[in-house]
């Protein structure tokens, strides 16, 4: 998987994450506004919701971070190996090498 596929899947679950929340607060912005006689309830201490839209964003979060891990692993190790297989050893210039030779 390429660093380009990986930036896709997250761009297309970020746009629909978007539009899932923008079509739930739409849909309590109609179905939720103000209405003559209407009492206003509160809601307080609702544990299941809490425990819901913290376990959500999490289970997002570890199944994007999963492929982007690996291909950084794969990145990584590629780069390992390409570093070891072409490290060259330069040459020391002639000026530099008459000054090592003295100090010896």
């Amino acid at each position: 998987m390429s660093s380009f596929d990986i930036h896709m899947i997250i761009f297309y679950a970020s746009i629909i994450i978007s539009l899932l929340v923008i079509g739930v607060l739409f849909y309590a912005l109609i179905r939720f506004r103000r209405q003559k006689g209407r009492k206003i309830q509160h809601f307080h201490r609702n544990l299941g919701a809490e425990i819901l839209w913290t376990t959500i964003p999490l289970i997002i979060l570890i199944a994007l971070a999963i492929p982007a891990i690996m291909l950084l692993m794969n990145l990584n190790a590629k780069h390992s190996q390409t570093k070891q297989s072409t490290q060259i050893q330069q040459p020391i210039k002639p000026e530099l090498q008459k000054k090592q030779d003295v100090k010896k």
